[in-house]
C-alpha cells in the first residue's frame, strides 16, 4: 500500500485517518502522498520543498466527509494511479522535448556544417 503523511487541521479526522490506515501512515520526507483537509500552504513546513513535491489528496475537495474505511482505501488507489498516469505523461512530454531539442541541435549542425564546407569548396 502507499505510504500516507496526515495532516489535518481536525484532530478527530485525523486520529480517523491513521486508524483506517493503520501501518501506512508515515512522516512527510518518507511518504508517498499527503492526505489533508487543507491546501496544500497548512502542511508546508521549514522544508517546503518535500511538501510542494507530495501529491496530495484533499479532504472535502477529492473525497467528500462523511466517508467510509473502504471510500478512503478506493479513493487512496485511484489518487495513486491517477498520480503515477500525470508523472509518466510528465516524463513522456520532456523526453518528446529533449528529442526535439535534439532534432533542432542536430539541424543546426549539419546547416553549420554544409555552410562551411560549402565555403570551403567556393574557395577552391
Amino acid at each position: 500500500m502507499t505510504s500516507v503523511y496526515v495532516c489535518c487541521e481536525s484532530v478527530l479526522l485525523k486520529r480517523a485517518i491513521e486508524r483506517f490506515l493503520g501501518g501506512a501512515v508515515t512522516t512527510l520526507n518518507a511518504c508517498d502522498m499527503v492526505i489533508s483537509d487543507k491546501p496544500r500552504t497548512f502542511y508546508q513546513t521549514a522544508n517546503s520543498q518535500t511538501a510542494n513535491s507530495k501529491p496530495a489528496l484533499i479532504i472535502g475537495e477529492h473525497l467528500h466527509k462523511p466517508f467510509t474505511k473502504s471510500q478512503l482505501l478506493l479513493m487512496i488507489e485511484r489518487f495513486d494511479k491517477l498520480t503515477q498516469i500525470k508523472n509518466a505523461s510528465n516524463e513522456l512530454v520532456e523526453s518528446n522535448d529533449n528529442k526535439e531539442s535534439l532534432q533542432e541541435a542536430i539541424a543546426k549542425l549539419t546547416d553549420r556544417f554544409a555552410k562551411e564546407l560549402l565555403e570551403l569548396i567556393k574557395r577552391r
